[in-house]
């Protein structure tokens, strides 16, 4: 039994989606609402929340019982995290870091007598800042000393923009990683065959000349908490996905 229920979700902002396409936002934010409502987390974490879904996401919130937060975090395309939880909140708090575009969303939830540091992330997927990405993550992982916390998120962990390297601070200090790789065994032909993400259909096939999996969506946990679930949900119809990552869920226990 988990004391503490989690999804993440990249809702996929593109300007270049029209309007009136299945894969706009707006046509896509039904299923999303019904998807989220099916999980019945303690926790949703979002990444690339434009400004005008703001609303909508603060209404689906309050009508859920959920406390929300969020940060701009993407000038330029005006993307936020956003992050809601339902146990008590207790204190949060936003860092900006020197990445492009980089921030974090970090809030304090009491999870019965303790207090659980979720800490919301989306790394630039920019190999320009393939370093800097290592310097955050390893600042992000040297924050987590001493507390109980859960790091999850879009980390863009792919093998030419730091891959692994991105992980060594948090393994270094005992955290466990979870990624929710999705390989191809439903016989779907994915986009993205060895990735979190499935790709909307304007989108180039980036990452199937990849021989590692390219794990988009990560989580990481303080030694102080115990993996029970983990599940990446496949989400189509009519061959349209609720967003171009699959929304991922977690389960965890405090020990």
């Amino acid at each position: 039994m988990a004391d503490l229920s989690l999804v993440t979700l990249n809702l996929a902002y593109d300007p270049r989606i029209p309007t009136d396409s299945p894969e706009h936002f707006d046509s896509r934010w039904p299923r999303i609402v019904e998807r989220l409502r099916s999980t019945d987390a303690d926790v949703i974490a979002l990444q690339e929340c434009h400004s005008d879904w703001l609303p909508l996401l603060s209404q689906f919130a309050e009508a859920h019982g959920y406390d929300v937060k969020s940060v701009r975090y993407h000038d330029i395309r005006s993307t936020h995290l956003v992050t809601m939880v339902r146990p008590e909140l207790v204190a949060w708090h936003t860092t900006r870091y020197t990445a492009s575009y980089t921030s974090t969303l970090t809030l304090v939830i009491m999870v019965g007598d303790r207090r659980v540091h979720v800490t919301n992330v989306h790394l630039p997927l920019d190999a320009a800042c393939a370093g800097e990405r290592v310097a955050v993550t390893t600042q992000v992982a040297t924050e987590q000393i001493g507390r109980t916390s859960v790091v999850l998120g879009d980390w863009n962990t792919l093998p030419e923009l730091g891959g692994d390297e991105q992980l060594t601070e948090f393994t270094r200090l005992g955290f466990s990683m979870v990624d929710w790789t999705f390989v191809e065994d439903d016989g779907r032909p994915s986009r993205y065959p060895r990735s979190t993400a499935w790709g909307f259909a304007h989108e180039p096939p980036r990452f199937r000349e990849f021989t590692s999996p390219a794990v988009l969506d990560r989580a990481a946990l303080s030694p102080t908490l115990e993996i029970v679930s983990a599940e990446c949900v496949h989400d189509f119809r009519d061959g349209i996905p609720i967003s171009d990552h699959f929304l991922c869920t977690l389960g965890v226990r405090l020990s």
